[in-house]
């Protein structure tokens, strides 16, 4: 194996000769990306999270469901169905009270 006779590497390096032989450095762009919040966006949370959209359809449908009933409770009670007991609280109408109607 040959020993280097001159010392100083970097000066060697720098040389005129060295440099027409060697290929020039590549330069490396990056590109930088916006880190998007996945809890607001949904196509980033679907990117993580495949299932993600079961959960958000479940919620959605519970949600109807829940505002369905909520309007149907309210029907009953400004209709009269609902009855007075015991300390002022209306409490929803039996099946069997709702039978004999």
């Amino acid at each position: 194996m040959a020993k280097m006779t001159n010392a100083d590497f970097g000066r060697l390096i720098r040389s005129e000769e060295i440099q027409k032989a060697v290929r020039p450095p590549k330069k490396i762009e990056r590109t930088v990306s916006l880190k998007k919040n996945p809890l607001k966006n949904i196509r980033v949370m679907l990117r993580l999270n495949p299932y993600a959209s079961v959960l958000k359809r479940a919620a959605v449908l519970q949600a109807q469901r829940k505002k369905a009933l909520d309007a149907k409770t309210e029907a009953d009670r400004t209709a009269g169905n609902w009855k007075k007991v015991g300390g002022g609280k209306a409490k929803a109408p039996t099946k069997k009270a709702a039978a004999k109607k």
